[in-house]
């Protein structure tokens, strides 16, 4: 764990991380200043530390920051363009800060998660600062449509948005009445605003607070008998505790601990990420995998371990007992590695390449692992003659190798 010191102010004062780009190089936050009250958003780098946000982006000198996109060049939060109103912002490495406005009949704004493209911000709005807490509604915002309102379930008063998915596709946060029940939701343009439930007992409260990339498993908490506790969602299985998938479908032992409130999931939607109680009753961050790969071959680690030893000695594309399919065949095939089968289907992948073609013109199919590299492409077989209409090319590929991307040149 490494400390990041506040360096913008002339004393150490509180500061805060709150979003952390794709690769963890860039940190996001506030840091307090001097003065009370008063507090600047930051980002933090590797390469150059810690930098503030500008302590106005022109109004009070306070701003706070959320949250950051993947590439870490773009920032969302807060700021205060005047006394006690708030504006949510969205800050670019190349362009500085803007806010983003607000909803019809609001008059402040938060911004609270941003896409993995920077392009659309998510966040809530609300009429002022002294009426916060209700008529609250959660908002996306786009360069082209600005601040649009998600809406709120049915006889709630407010809704807040906590979270985005890479792709932008999904939207989490919750929803509340007026009685205070709390219900977690996830927004997508086809469907709207739906809720997702909560635990059985305890009061009706759960929060969803981030999604995987394509939206498909959420994390959030909601209370039960024991309080509240993490939670993960997926399409299939709905709202499940965290901590009982983890002992019960994966065999971990958990006792004593309390895994309280789950707030991020990766991507691929297999780790997790919170804070709850640990055997000693003391509060403690947690990270949860539910399929570990440490060695990023495609592999999951136990099966490695079971039938290899280690997961160092299992090569993916080694046949191992020369039954013609690869330990990564094997492997999704749920059959021995060390056993000779006959009875399961190879696994292929397909790519037809197509394009409109001029009879008796020449065309060459290229392909290269990395777009970046200029040099990379190499041909795929001979040059192709066009018949005058749609040539194709199919190409058969193992699940196992490295993506390809294709283009046809024309070849002399």
């Amino acid at each position: 764990m490494e400390e990041l010191t506040n360096t913008l102010a002339t004393y150490i004062f509180e500061n805060r991380g709150n979003g952390v780009n794709a690769d963890g190089s860039v940190i996001v936050g506030y840091a307090d200043l001097p003065v009370a009250g008063q507090q600047e958003a930051y980002r933090w780098s590797v390469a150059d530390g810690m930098e503030g946000l500008g302590t106005h982006l022109g109004g009070e000198p306070t701003s706070t920051a959320y949250d950051v996109n993947s590439g870490g060049d773009v920032i969302v939060g807060l700021y205060y363009p005047s006394e006690s109103i708030s504006e949510a912002f969205r800050w670019t490495l190349e362009g500085g800060a803007q806010g983003l406005g607000f909803l019809t009949g609001t008059a402040e704004s938060v911004a609270t998660a941003v896409s993995a493209n920077g392009d659309i911000v998510v966040g809530y709005a609300y009429p002022d600062y002294k009426n916060g807490l209700s008529e609250r509604e959660a908002f996306r915002w786009t360069e082209a449509t600005g601040c649009v309102g998600l809406g709120r379930l049915s006889g709630d008063d407010r809704s807040e948005a906590k979270g985005i998915s890479a792709d932008g596709s999904t939207i989490v946060g919750y929803s509340q009445n007026s009685s205070g029940r709390h219900e977690a939701f996830r927004w997508t343009a086809s469907e709207g605003l739906i809720g997702l439930g909560d635990f059985a007992g305890g009061s009706e409260i759960s929060i969803a607070e981030d999604a995987s990339a394509d939206g498909s498993v959420i994390v959030g908490y909601s209370n039960s008998d024991e309080g509240p506790e993490a939670f993960i969602w997926d399409e299939s299985s709905g709202l499940m505790n965290l901590q009982d998938v983890l002992v019960h479908e994966h065999g971990l032992d958990l006792t004593g601990w309390s895994l309280t409130y789950g707030l991020a999931v990766s991507d691929n939607g297999k780790v997790i990420v919170g804070f709850g109680t640990n055997p000693d009753g003391d509060w403690e961050g947690w990270i949860a995998w539910l399929e570990i790969d440490d060695d990023e071959d495609g592999i999951k680690d136990d099966w490695e371990i079971e039938h290899f030893g280690s997961i160092t000695n299992c090569v993916p594309t080694d046949d191992s007992d020369g039954d013609r399919y690869t330990n990564y065949e094997e492997y999704i095939n749920d059959t021995q590695p060390h056993q000779f089968d006959i009875g399961s289907a190879m696994l292929w992948t397909a790519v037809e390449v197509g394009w409109k073609s001029v009879a008796g013109t020449n065309y060459q199919i290229q392909s290269t692992t990395d777009l970046s590299d200029s040099n990379g492409w190499e041909n795929v077989g001979d040059a192709i003659i066009g018949n005058g209409s749609i040539n194709t090319m199919i190409f058969s590929t193992r699940t196992n190798e490295a993506q390809k991307y294709f283009r046809i040149i024309l070849a002399p």
